[in-house]
């Protein structure tokens, strides 16, 4: 009998403490969504003045931070019997969109900087600009051939609107909640994160 109670006893002891290990180990995460219009300019003055900057201090992305650009269409409509995103800056957009939709599906997930560098490459480019931004690999192929087919079009429809209103682009979301002060001063948004505030370049504020 006491056996059986030591067991039982036993098992409800370590449960508890795999939990509450789970519990200490559980690292949380920093998320950033940021939605645009590859032909905005106002997207397209955020993406040289504000990433393209952090992007060069910065040199890798702290591991739990997660930044996610979301190109946007406004819609979509039918043309023989496919459906096809509907941009707000017109066909060259819907393209440029596309580019930047296929390069996240493609690129190396596992280096987040050479692809926000894409992306920021791509922003606001003419066509043939934004297709010498992407990467000399086999994924360059890929995200052409994503672009240019039914695959890039779905990407670009799926990508979340970020509110039920009208929206001034970009729009930046910090752990769910929108950001004014990220579209002004992004680095000082993202240093005051517990997963960026230890930084390197950070530490420089």
């Amino acid at each position: 009998m006491f056996s059986i109670y030591f067991l039982i006893f036993s098992i409800l002891f370590l449960s508890g403490t795999i939990d509450s290990t789970l519990k200490v180990n559980k690292i949380p995460v920093d998320t950033v969504d940021i939605t645009g219009f590859t032909k905005c300019s106002l997207t397209t003055k955020w993406f040289k003045k504000q990433l393209a900057p952090f992007l060069e201090e910065f040199k890798t992305i702290p591991s739990r931070l997660n930044i996610t650009y979301h190109p946007l269409s406004i819609g979509s409509k039918i043309v023989n019997g496919s459906k096809i995103a509907v941009c707000e800056n017109g066909e060259l957009e819907c393209k440029l969109n596309k580019l930047q939709c296929c390069s996240k599906k493609y690129m190396n997930s596992s280096d987040p900087i050479n692809l926000l560098k894409t992306l920021e490459c791509i922003q606001g480019s003419n066509l043939e600009t934004a297709i010498a931004c992407l990467p000399e690999a086999n994924s360059k192929n890929l995200i052409e051939k994503c672009s240019d087919t039914d695959e890039g079009e779905q990407l670009l429809i799926s990508e979340p609107f970020p509110h039920n209103a009208s929206i001034v682009l970009p729009w930046i979301k910090i752990n769910g909640v929108r950001s004014f002060e990220a579209t002004k001063n992004f680095k000082k948004v993202i240093c005051e994160l517990n997963s960026a505030k230890d930084a390197k370049p950070c530490l420089k504020i």
